[in-house]
């Protein structure tokens, strides 16, 4: 009722159902789920509902509801069909408790670190338990509405038809990732901060003009996205419950208009247009070092196109279609970055940086103090008071260059901080095919297409006052040069000198970009044929090169900072050094051969079909940050092959036992080709294998093989480092040189290239095959199933990290041993399990074996119910890896993208930082883990009116 705000039915074992009967969908989310709780059942968005739908079921709620509707009238000039869905899902990984009690499932929350990265041994880590990040739940609503009507002319009884179409779509996921469902707020807390709270990631904001003298009344509060915007910022706690999500939605609608011309040709003209969305909120992430979500992540295209398409039976033997195609988006990708708010910076009129202390140049990267930035409590925004920070006093003595220079204070970010990608495509294409039949065996394809792909790149210096303050003074205070992942920083001495570029490096030349389009036509052919050599056999074959245009966020960079060039330089080791990218569209030859076959006098048959893809350009994805986000790139030619074969016996509609059987070969090779500075992947892999080697007595002669030893030199090769007056020992001197990997060589193929500690997981599975089988007996029937699949692969070289002996400054014992929580830095050395740093591939995933079974009745003719029982097996056959563990089915680098095993850092580390590898979490794909899944029992009743 609406006087009672919510009814809670308890005391249902492991699950609490509660019943919201008026408020918002928001107010209710906001009431509180904890422990076992499953799911809100919402009833409307008003007070008081309408209809109420209550599910129960199993350990993961399950519930869904549809309803079509469709009709014509009588002469079938009109018609049209409605239908609209909804499900909710629940879901548990590894046991129906979410494998609380497994220490390798888990989630990092707290890793002390001295070095920043490499937990030492130096305090207690903290993990969450189980299923953390992994989708909880999620809600589909599916809609389309579809309405044709016939316009006769002519007197053959030939009539146009006219089409509207409208179709939407939104996935809502919500995650295991609140408060409650990482330990607890007293745990979490603790963990996080060491605080007696959460609050939301709330940001200072500058809205003055930029490169200006800074006012401090233009100082405000930028409150979370996608959060309350009626609080007073910083002090607000985030609710316990509140959990993250991923949220994809689309809305379609088409427009069609078909003139029959004759019996034997038309001309069909249809446009539309597309709205999409992929929306991610991670409040919690946001103020956790190992957050798994992003903070705020926002993709929105608005998509417009038209076909027309002219289709001619010219004879018996020839069917041609002509088609052309034109499609343009306005699209914006937004990631939300971590800022430090407002900064100023005391320049000359030429951009150079003096410290207001020294009057002494200094470097422009050395950011103004921020100390009298408003704290939190602050209710209202930026005071004069609160933002002397913005102007620290000047203290240089008289006669230093930044006072004799006049430097000013000059504000150059207003605090804004994400990676946006506001890039226009223009897509057209045209192609012509004929279906041509030479005789009533044989039919023969032959088409031909052409595909214009343009972009319209952004201007980036316009709009951006201080985006050439920051490019003259990254290029004036960085060097890069062959073999470097990184670029190196010049330092500044207490007169003010610059540094010069460390040996084998040059200053950087980053340039902007001020607009302009760029593009690519692609021509593909394509033939098939089909060939029946008698009543049961037929063979089938094609050929066709197919053309895939590069994402719009790969073709160019931006940033809402003005601060661009920090972020172009990660481009730099791949030759890249403006904003711009050249990634052109990959591009396939794909064959395909099959033969067909019915065993004569029965109901069986079978189709064998082998297949072969080679793709030039292959854009493969490169992780730009832990969080998720990917930059694409064209790295190589890829080969794909395989072979499908498929056997089914009897018709599932008809009683009796009749089964389906598949089962599918596949492997998948990429050589990796050179960026435009004529490196490629496999090279930024060997850097870190040399950096290792340079610390070996195999690179200790006064001129080592750079080829093997890196740019170091004989600096690392060192038996004892002496680090302000401290004899520590080089653990790696004796140990021999590692193997480089070959850069011409042909590796299994991965998603997303491996970066440290992150993209350990190959994406080749050689072995799938399932099973399905059916038995009908009037009204009763049952179909038992089953999958199995080989497993994939995966390994990365860059997973376990060794303390970096020149940066400890103390030692345990007396043999100089490192006291590693000294240690300040570190490398990649190779995996202590294996004694080697590990390929790509170097491990195959477990095998896994599921079954379910489906138990249908027809109760009436317009009733029909159906159990389904998900994971009545679901095994995964461990392959004797150190770190198995029972319910992983997928392994990867460890979790979150970010966490360091302990390496050699900690002698007796907690099992979770025991080993290179762990279960799978995806982050790309936002929250899916490779978890075996617990027994899922579903009811489902249709009723046809």
């Amino acid at each position: 009722s609406d006087s009672a705000p919510r009814a809670t039915l308890t005391n249902l074992g492991q699950q609490e159902v509660q019943i919201y009967t008026g408020g918002t969908p928001a107010s209710a989310e906001a009431s509180g789920l904890s422990g076992y709780v499953n799911q809100v059942i919402r009833t409307g968005t008003y007070p008081g509902f309408r209809e109420l739908n209550v599910g129960l079921g199993g350990p993961a709620l399950y519930n869904s509801a549809s309803l079509e509707i469709g009709s014509a009238t009588p002469d079938r000039r009109f018609s049209y069909y409605v239908g609209t869905s909804l499900v909710g899902q629940g879901f548990r990984y590894g046991d129906q408790y979410n494998g609380v009690g497994n220490p390798l499932f888990f989630y990092p929350l707290a890793i002390p670190s001295n070095d920043g990265t490499v937990y030492d041994g130096s305090g207690p880590a903290v993990f969450a338990p189980g299923a953390s990040y992994a989708i909880a739940s999620t809600t589909d609503h599916e809609s389309i509405a579809n309405f044709h009507l016939g316009i006769p002319h002519g007197s053959a009884g030939i009539k146009d038809d006219v089409q509207l179409l409208y179709m939407s779509s939104d996935i809502l996921q919500r995650f295991y990732s609140s408060i409650n469902d990482l330990g607890g707020p007293a745990y979490v807390y603790n963990a996080a901060n060491g605080g007696s709270y959460l609050p939301f990631f709330d940001q200072y904001a500058y809205n003055g003009p930029l490169y200006a003298a800074p006012n401090p009344s233009d100082g405000s509060v930028a409150l979370f996205p996608n959060s309350p915007q009626n609080r007073a910022g910083f002090t607000d706690p985030l609710p316990a419950n509140l959990r993250e999500g991923s949220d994809n939605g689309v809305t379609l609608l088409k427009l069609q208009y078909q003139r029959n011309i004759d019996a034997k040709s038309y001309i069909r003209l249809l446009g539309y247009t597309d709205y999409s969305n992929w929306f991610i909120s991670g409040p919690v992430s946001a103020q956790l070092i190992y957050g798994a979500q992003l903070p705020d992540y926002e993709v929105i295209g608005h998509t417009y196109g038209g076909d027309l398409i002219y289709s001619r039976q010219l004879s018996e033997k020839h069917l041609v279609n002509l088609t052309t195609s034109y499609q343009t988006s306005k699209l914006q990708t937004y990631s939300m970055g971590f800022g430090s708010g407002p900064v100023t910076n005391w320049i000359d009129a030429g951009g150079v940086c003096y410290s207001p202390n020294t009057g002494f140049q200094t470097s422009c990267f050395n950011n103004s103090d921020t100390s009298g930035m408003p704290t939190e409590g602050t209710i209202a925004g930026i005071t004069a008071g609160q933002a002397t920070g913005l102007t620290p006093a000047i203290t240089a003595p008289p006669g230093t260059p930044g006072l004799t220079n006049n430097a000013q204070w000059v504000v150059t970010e207003n605090g804004q901080n994400a990676q946006v990608d506001n890039v226009a495509p223009y897509f057209s294409a045209i192609s012509l095919n004929d279906q041509w039949r030479p005789n009533e065996k044989l039919t023969v394809s032959l088409g031909l297409r052409v595909d214009d792909f343009r972009y319209r790149l952004q201007d980036l210096s316009s709009g951006y006052p201080a985006r050439a303050f920051w490019f003259a003074a990254y290029n004036r205070e960085n060097c890069f040069g062959p073999g470097l992942v990184d670029p190196v920083q010049r330092s500044y001495d207490a007169a003010g000198n610059l540094s010069q570029c460390p040996t084998g490096t040059t200053p950087v030349q980053l340039k902007n970009y001020t607009g302009g389009t760029t593009g690519y036509t692609v021509v593909q052919p394509r033939l098939g044929f089909t060939y029946q050599l008698s009543a049961d056999n037929v063979i089938r074959a094609s050929y066709g090169r197919y053309a895939r245009p590069a994402p719009t966020s790969y073709q160019q960079y931006n940033t809402f900072q003005q601060d661009l060039p920090s972020f172009i330089a990660t481009f730099l080791n791949l030759g890249y050094t403006s904003p711009v990218h050249d990634v052109r569209p990959d591009t396939s030859n794909n064959y395909d051969l099959s033969l067909e076959h019915h065993f004569k006098g029965t109901d069986m048959a079978f189709k064998l079909t082998p297949f072969y893809r080679n793709t030039q350009n292959q854009i493969q994805y490169l992780a730009l940050n832990a969080q998720g986000v990917v930059a694409g790139e064209n790295v190589g030619r890829q080969r794909s092959y395989g072979v499908e074969f498929a056997f089914s016996r009897g018709d599932f509609a008809k009683d009796g036992l009749s089964f389906q059987a598949s089962l599918t070969y596949t492997r998948s090779r990429i050589r990796y080709g050179n960026f435009h500075n004529g490196s490629n992947i496999i090279d930024l892999l060997n850097t870190y294998v040399k950096q290792y080697n340079s610390y070996t007595s195999a690179c200790a002669s006064a001129n080592p093989n750079p080829a093997v030893c890196g740019l170091a030199g004989a600096a690392n090769a060192q038996p004892v480092f002496s680090n302000n007056g401290v004899p520590v020992a080089n653990p790696y001197y004796g140990q021999p040189p590692q193997s480089l990997f070959d850069r011409s060589g042909e590796y299994t193929t991965y998603d997303l290239i491996p970066a440290p500690f992150n993209a350990a997981l190959g994406f080749e599975t050689p072995i799938q095959t399932s099973l399905i089988l059916n038995y009908k007996r009037g009204k009763f029937n049952v179909s038992p199933s089953a999958t199995y699949s080989s497993g994939s692969v995966y390994g990365s070289p860059l997973v376990w990290p060794g303390y970096d002996p020149s940066s400890c400054t103390a030692t345990v014992g007396a043999t100089a041993a490192a006291d590693p929580t000294t240690c300040s830095s570190f490398l990649f050395i190779p995996d202590k399990y294996t004694g080697r740093f590990d390929n790509l591939g170097a491990f195959r995933e477990p095998t896994r074996l599921t079954t379910n079974v489906s138990l249908g009745y027809e109760i009436s003719d317009r009733v029909k119910t159906n159990l389904t029982l998900t994971g009545l097996v679901d095994h995964c056959y461990q392959r004797g890896q150190p770190w198995d563990s029972p319910t992983t089915c997928i392994y990867g680098q460890l979790a979150s993208n970010l966490l360091a095993p302990a390496g050699n850092f900690a002698a007796n580390p907690p099992p979770q930082l025991a080993y290179p590898y762990g279960s799978w979490y995806n982050n790309v794909e936002v929250g899916q883990i490779g978890q075996k899944s617990p027994l899922t029992a579903i009811l489902s009743v249709n009723f046809k009116l």
